[in-house]
């Protein structure tokens, strides 16, 4: 039913009898290098593998060679066949719990495109060159190729291995255990260099629901990034940085993932809110000429300003100032991510699951290839938007029924949360459980009995009863479970004093 509501299909894109290669360029073999993957334990659409090596000098070593190779299907699907119109319509892989629905059919997607181990598969591969400090040091090289995995690697494994824990999974051969090692290594210098130059986001858990086969909720996990996830992220983050540098100077278009910052409108706001929580009498005249609206404005102001606040306490400042920002948008030509501190962003490391990434492809190969190209129209922009916007709100539907059917049987206990205030309206607070991710509305008659003693500061995003501040968004606070209503997707609580 949420599917159908937001117009979303339930089955996968109908396959075809066999495929054919639809590339006629010659292949680099590069199956001989020793390409990881590292995945979750039950990923089957595997889509990019890594190979790492020192660059060494006069016997010493002078920074990093990161090869990342990428699944190619559009090495199968032609321009103009049913499978390219169906991924362009869905433009993502929906990742729901309990199963997915995947742009591509399951036999591409899982199967002949799949970099699984030990089979050879065609790849798009870029060859990124690195410093010991972490900066780009040559300009990406793209080669078409074909490419085998040698190891199947988990993240679970890969962070118990390099955190030492006791019983530990141990790789199967020294040419893994070293890959992984450098890949470590190669990680931890760019994560710095993240830090430095560009922005890092918050640590943040990830939460799943571990369903029986009954569709019943089991569990639900809090899942933080360990080691082994950042080493695949770290890489994706490089190589999509240096995609869109060869495609803004190969091409000059692409699909950027671009995010401009404030939005204007907001800007003054902005400005006001950051003196008055930051400022004070020895650096005020400092601060207003380095939070002006016209610094904040750029890519350097933002990311300055954000390396300010990353050491203070808390996520107030950080969720006060989301209310300031632009959404995320796609767009043909190169634009900064002010998101990630990035001055261009482009992915194309996730073709199996992004039409984004697809187009990304086709037009990588086809300077490659020497052969005409079509800058992204904006009506692929346009549906890639909203395609993104609907499987949030699917996502998001799907999970309030879930957690109201995990918490419906636990409201006779009253148990108790820990929570964090995310939202304050004269209706109420709404809260995140800690613990697990679900959303609770503590309405405003359980916080003060009388109406006409309370107040709303929208500029602070904060509740006051009787001119005096109680909560504001980002606080901390500690919650009982009252009521689940399933009919409407809420959950009930009120504060424990």
């Amino acid at each position: 039913m949420t599917l159908a509501r937001h117009e979303q299909p339930r089955e996968p894109v109908q396959g075809q009898d066999h495929y054919e290669m639809q590339d006629q360029e010659t292949r680099e073999n590069l199956t001989a290098l020793h390409f990881v993957t590292i995945d979750s334990e039950t990923t089957q659409d595997m889509d990019d593998a890594l190979y790492i090596e020192p660059i060494a000098s006069n016997g010493e070593q002078t920074g990093w060679k990161l090869v990342v190779a990428i699944a190619d299907p559009t090495a199968y699907i032609s321009l103009n066949s049913q499978i390219e119109k169906d991924a362009k319509q869905r433009c993502f892989t929906n990742y729901l719990p309990g199963f997915n629905i995947p742009m591509l059919p399951r036999e591409l997607s899982d199967e002949l495109c799949s970099l699984k181990p030990h089979e050879t598969r065609p790849a798009l591969v870029c060859y990124i060159q690195t410093d010991l400090q972490g900066n780009i040091s040559a300009p990406a090289k793209f080669v078409l190729a074909d490419v085998q995995s040698k190891d199947k690697l988990t993240y679970n494994q890969v962070s118990d291995y390099l955190e030492d824990k006791d019983n530990a999974w141990q790789p199967e051969n020294p040419e893994t255990a070293q890959q992984i090692h450098w890949l470590h290594q190669f990680t931890l210098t760019r994560t710095q260099w993240r830090k430095t130059h560009a922005l890092l986001f918050k640590e943040k858990p990830d939460y799943s629901f571990v369903l029986a086969e009954n569709g019943k909720v089991q569990e639900i996990k809090a899942e933080y990034r360990r080691i082994a996830n950042q080493i695949v992220e770290e890489s994706m983050i490089i190589a999509n940085i240096c995609a869109a540098q060869f495609l803004h100077e190969n091409l000059q278009c692409g699909i950027f993932n671009t995010h401009s910052g404030f939005d204007k409108k907001f800007l003054e706001n902005a400005h006001n809110f950051l003196l008055a929580n930051l400022a004070n009498d020895e650096n005020k005249a400092e601060l207003q000429s380095r939070y002006a609206p016209e610094n904040l404005a750029t890519l350097k102001g933002y990311c300055q300003m954000r390396h300010d606040i990353e050491p203070i306490e808390g996520d107030y400042l950080e969720f006060r100032l989301r209310r300031f920002l632009t959404f995320a948008e796609f767009k043909a030509e190169l634009a900064p991510h002010f998101g990630l501190g990035l001055k261009g962003y482009a992915t194309w490391t996730s073709p199996i699951r992004k039409y984004s990434d697809m187009v990304n492809h086709r037009l990588i190969k086809a300077h490659l290839a020497n052969r005409d190209f079509t800058k992204p129209e904006e009506t692929v922009l346009a549906r890639l938007q909203e395609a993104r916007r609907q499987n949030r709100l699917v996502e998001r539907d799907i999970a309030d029924w879930l957690y109201c059917r995990y918490l419906a049987d636990k409201v006779e206990s009253k148990v108790e949360f820990e929570a964090e205030v995310q939202d304050v309206t004269r209706g109420g607070l709404r809260v995140m459980l800690l613990e697990n991710g679900a959303s609770m509305f503590i309405p405003a008659s359980t916080l003060h009995d009388n109406r006409e003693e309370i107040t709303i500061n929208n500029d602070e995003i904060a509740f006051y009863i009787k001119d005096q501040r109680q909560y504001k968004i980002g606080d901390l606070i500690r919650v009982q479970l009252n009521e689940v209503k399933e009919n409407t997707r809420s959950i009930v609580g009120t504060i424990l004093k």
